[in-house]
Order: C-alpha cells, then sequence, then structure tokens
C-alpha cells in the first residue's frame, strides 16, 4: 500500500473517494469576509439609515417626480 492510498478515505463504491484537499483561497476570504459585511449591514439598517437606504427617501423621490399612487380607489 502506497502513502497515496493510505490518503484516501474509500466509501462503499470504489469509484468514490475523498482526499485530503486544501480549502481554496477564495473561500477563506469568503468566509471571513460574509460575517464583517453582514454585520456591517445590521448595524446600518438596525441603528438607523439615511440615504438612499431610508424608506422615507423614496416617498420623497416619488412625491418630486409626482409618481405616488393615490390611495383612492377609483370608483
Amino acid at each position: 500500500m502506497s502513502d497515496h492510498d493510505e490518503e484516501l478515505e474509500k466509501y462503499g463504491d470504489p469509484r468514490i473517494a475523498s482526499g485530503n484537499a486544501k480549502i481554496p483561497g477564495w473561500l477563506k476570504v469568503v468566509y471571513f469576509s460574509l460575517p464583517i459585511w453582514g454585520i456591517i449591514w445590521l448595524f446600518l439598517y438596525w441603528n438607523g439609515v439615511s440615504g438612499w437606504l431610508d424608506r422615507g427617501h423614496w416617498n420623497q423621490l416619488e412625491k418630486a417626480a409626482n409618481t405616488t399612487y393615490s390611495e383612492r380607489t377609483a370608483e
């Protein structure tokens, strides 16, 4: 038995085997950056937002463009 065979984990089907592979660098970056990105956005949304992210901002733009939908129903 060679060293290469000892590194493989073999399963019931001889065609299926798992080796000891390194974790890709891009995956490490993604796993590190996603929690940081999530905390930043959680802070921005739950601590009060301003500018384009503010829900009231779009209402002001609708009024300025005169594109607001009337609350009254057509009779």
